[in-house]
């Protein structure tokens, strides 16, 4: 499996060696954190903004793309993560590629919300030590030597995230901060997204779009090598609720969770799969893209529903680690 397999792991755990591991833990987060001598990781700076685009090169602009979405509008019937097209990184020049080298098949998404901090999944780095994962930035293709590969300093976990694995998934609070330990140099492949403001609600059936290097349809289990969007409309919570594909099964959602997709009368079969969870799902608002969700679960299968955390209701959260 391609995502979440670090979430199976029972609790936190010290790696490497001489100390330069540490687990912390507070009432606050869970966290680990490369403990260096270096006076650079004191403190990191998060350059999140809640504001429109602009110079790429500002680290105070946001959501600016420089490509135009190649995939069908949420309201295409087309059948090209699956059900998708091929991307390009201008595009989404927010999104990255997170992988560890603890799961060779392990890898996941994120989003840059600031020049040293990426937003992803708590199932995606549950468990993870910092040296253990590396994150790409401004790459369309993985298995090309292309873009940025940054380390990771420091791995922060919400601390409501609860751990579990495929069925048992913890739906709440699956949210995490990696920050690097070296800051990014903006362009038109690599920029911050907006985050949006909080308990911002994201309309039934906006058209919005997730993005991610995950599989394509349910049979296969080689990850796509070229970054995949897609375009799914969001899904009220009453509509959610009362799915037959949530109800066969034993996942429940919870205020900060949101579905998208399709009916399953469309047979459109669409939405986010393995390799795709931690990555984002973005909204425009007027000329900006705000990120609205991250990639969570899906259910029953690939291409039906999809289960993203609701970014908006953890504005204040990711606001601890902005300064």
């Amino acid at each position: 499996m391609y995502l979440g397999m670090l979430a199976i792991a029972t609790g936190f755990e010290m790696t490497g060696s001489n100390g330069f591991m540490e687990l912390k833990k507070s009432s606050r987060n869970y966290a680990y954190e490369n403990m260096g001598n270096d006076s650079r990781y004191d403190t990191f700076t998060c350059y999140c903004s809640f504001g429109s685009g602009g110079d790429p090169r500002n680290t105070t602009s946001c959501g600016t793309s420089f490509a135009n979405p190649s995939a069908p509008s949420c309201t295409s019937s087309s059948q090209s993560i699956v059900g998708s097209s091929v991307a390009k990184i201008e595009s989404w020049p927010w999104q990255v590629y997170i992988k560890s080298s603890r799961h060779i098949n392990l890898f996941c998404g994120g989003s840059i919300i600031g020049p040293r901090l990426i937003l992803t999944s708590a199932n995606c780095v549950f468990g993870s030590a910092p040296n253990e994962l590396t994150v790409r930035a401004g790459t369309q293709n993985v298995s090309e030597l292309e873009g940025i590969r940054m380390n990771v300093y420091q791995v922060i976990i919400h601390p409501a995230y609860q751990g579990g694995l495929g069925i048992n998934v913890s739906l709440n609070a699956n949210i995490a901060l990696l920050v690097l330990n070296n800051t990014f140099t903006y362009s038109h492949k690599i920029r911050a997204v907006c985050l949006p403001r909080v308990n911002e609600t994201v309309i039934s059936g906006e058209p919005c779009y997730a993005t991610g290097w995950g599989i394509t349809r349910n049979a296969s289990i080689a990850p796509r090598q070229t970054l995949q969007e897609i375009c799914l409309p969001s899904i009220s919570e009453p509509e959610c609720v009362m799915d037959d594909r949530l109800q066969s099964t034993n996942l429940t959602l919870t205020n900060n969770t949101f579905c998208a997709g399709y009916s399953a009368d469309l047979g459109l079969n669409k939405g986010i799969c393995n390799g795709d969870i931690g990555g984002p799902y973005v909204c425009k608002s007027g000329n900006t893209w705000k990120l609205r969700g991250i990639s969570s679960w899906y259910i029953p299968t690939c291409g039906q529903l999809s289960i993203f955390t609701d970014v908006s209701k953890y504005i204040a959260w990711i606001s601890n680690y902005q300064n």
